[in-house]
């Protein structure tokens, strides 16, 4: 087998302390924009073991369709950040200045970014690492030990850390030696991927708003520990009240949606999988209420079936129907 040697980076940094020359204060991906939230209402009960919400967002200037979905991009807890960042010896108001040695890259990072940008809006340093992470930090790694280790991983123990929810920062910390660099952080890391969620909301009744319905992804890992999906609990902190806006972008639907109203429709949807049927109906009472030529055209009757564990709980939208 050929001897693995670690590439150079494809990008290369400087730190400096000059935080005038950072551009901005969020890194909007190419084709995303930013969105304020306009309302982030709980469904479920309180004490419920499941966190549904209603949001709500300010989308003017975006376009969307019946069907289409909302991909949001969420960003890392700033206290895990700044732990993370403390451990490792990053100071989070540094900035790097980035030179791209690809010139083809279709999204490049902006030229001059804080630590904390970068660690809290850009890279999924708390997801799940790919095997060439191992590979990387095997390449890196200074203790004999550890190096031997990150080689020889099985695939029943990168399959029991995938199950075990182990992130990229838990791999750093177990294997103290393996430091890479900066930069090769920015290549091994992937960038935090936007979440797609089904738009709740009709284009006809709401052009300029967009609504979601989600449930926050919890669970407990084998050795008993909780956690939660990054984007489903970074919504839930977003506060109306405090101007806070997210970074999102549309993303086209995957269903075929009939070109008039006058189809009938059966739609079936279990928990927050109600929340494009909904986007679905209220096209079509908007449509009934508003769009006296669909109405000479006859408008299709529709039938929705909705599933949840406990009505009592989770019957959403029940003022709705």
């Amino acid at each position: 087998e050929p001897e693995k040697i670690l590439l150079p980076a494809t990008y290369s940094s400087e730190l400096h302390n000059n935080i005038a020359e950072v551009e901005t204060d969020i890194v909007v991906p190419t084709g995303a924009q930013i969105v304020p939230i306009v309302e982030n209402r709980l469904l479920t009960p309180v004490e419920y073991d499941r966190d549904t919400r209603h949001y709500a967002f300010d989308t003017t200037g975006m376009s969307y369709e019946v069907g289409d979905s909302l991909g949001v991009y969420a960003h890392n807890e700033a206290d895990q950040v700044s732990a993370f960042c403390e451990w490792y010896g990053f100071n989070e108001n540094d900035v790097i200045r980035l030179v791209d040695n690809m010139a083809d890259r279709k999204d490049a990072l902006p030229e001059n970014i804080t630590i904390g940008q970068l660690f809290t809006q850009v890279l999924d340093v708390f997801g799940r690492p790919k095997r060439r992470f191992y590979e990387l930090l095997s390449l890196v790694a200074t203790d004999e030990s550890e190096r031997g280790a990150l080689e020889n991983i099985s695939n029943e123990q990168y399959k029991s850390n995938i199950a075990e929810t182990k992130t990229h920062a838990d791999l750093l910390k177990e294997y103290p030696s393996a430091r890479p660099s900066i930069e090769h952080m920015i290549d091994y890391i992937p960038r935090i991927k936007p979440r797609l969620y089904s738009i709740a909301s009709s284009p006809n009744e709401a052009p300029d708003n967009i609504a979601l319905c989600i449930v926050v992804d919890d669970w407990t890992t084998p050795n008993g520990i909780y956690k939660k999906g990054l984007c489903s609990n970074y919504l839930t902190q977003q506060d109306p009240t405090k101007s806070n806006s997210i970074v999102a972008k549309v993303n086209a639907g995957v269903v075929a949606m009939p070109t008039t109203h006058d189809v009938p429709m059966v739609m079936a949807g279990l928990g927050t999988g109600l929340a494009p049927l909904r986007g679905m109906v209220r096209d079509r009472v908007w449509t009934i209420n508003n769009d006296e030529e669909a109405r000479k055209g006859g408008i299709g009757e529709m039938a929705l079936y909705f599933g949840a564990r406990h009505r009592k709980d989770e019957f959403l939208y029940e003022s709705e129907w």
